[in-house]
């Protein structure tokens, strides 16, 4: 899928505007097909597909963290386990792990618990979103626009073999990716 979406905006000289959003709608129907064929049961399918879905909203959780409850009233992080590690396994969705305290080395100081997800493709989360790009480009005022800025450096980072670690203080402040 992502060679075809490389190849459109080429063909269209760069100018995303032009872009054919069907290819990035074709590319997440894909993944969601794959899901199916990949697990054993068609309920764990239904949860890898439900905290897939719920990301794109969950990133501008006031909580600043992933919240199975957002997904379903009744979800619990034991249901959903298996299905968030097959997204992470398939690196569809990048985990962020909050710090307990800002120390070397950053992974002994994680909190498994408390962690942010990310789309691992802008462009799929644009889709997801169904955000027009013009909105992007033309600097449209929209509150969303730093939730994606922030998933971009998010993706980046990881592309660039950089584990993901935030920090957030009990007065809601807040270090969106620690190094």
């Amino acid at each position: 899928g992502m060679p075809e979406a490389v190849k459109d905006i080429i063909n269209k000289k760069m100018n995303i505007l032009e872009f054919n959003k069907n290819i990035a709608s074709d590319i997440i129907i894909s993944y969601l097909n794959d899901m199916n064929k990949y697990v054993v049961s068609n309920a764990e399918s239904i949860k890898i597909e439900a905290i897939y879905k719920s990301i794109p909203s969950q990133l501008g959780n006031v909580s600043n963290k992933f919240q199975y409850t957002k997904i379903n009233s009744n979800a619990r992080s034991r249901d959903y386990e298996t299905a968030l590690q097959w997204l992470i396994s398939s690196t569809m969705i990048y985990k962020c792990n909050l710090l307990k305290t800002i120390q070397i080395p950053p992974k002994a100081y994680a909190d498994e618990e408390y962690f942010k997800l990310y789309i691992s493709d802008v462009g799929l989360l644009s889709s997801l979103l169904e955000i027009q790009y013009n909105d992007i480009l033309l600097d449209n005022n929209f509150l969303y626009k730093g939730n994606i800025a922030e998933n971009y450096v998010a993706s980046q980072l990881v592309r660039n073999g950089i584990s993901l670690y935030y920090w957030k203080s009990n007065s809601d402040a807040e270090i969106d990716f620690i190094l």
